[in-house]
């Protein structure tokens, strides 16, 4: 069951912005907004304005990544 399904969670009254969950991808629903889409496996690096909620996410395809010098 993900977290934000559980019933009467403590942070249902408040705006919850998350990431670490690649698997699910963008994700809106009132009052949650879930950012990961897995730039480092090779998805989208995905961005939103956070003062204007109604404007629609961007994302930037991963294809140029360039891997960190170590």
């Amino acid at each position: 069951m993900p977290w934000f399904t559980v019933p009467q969670r403590q942070s249902a009254a408040v705006r919850v912005i998350f990431g670490h969950w690649s698997a699910l991808g963008l994700f809106q629903a009132p009052g949650l907004l879930g950012l990961d889409t897995g730039c480092v496996w090779g998805g989208a690096l995905t961005a939103v304005n956070l003062d204007e909620p109604e404007a629609p996410p961007v994302q930037v395809a991963s294809g140029t990544h360039v891997p960190l010098e170590e």
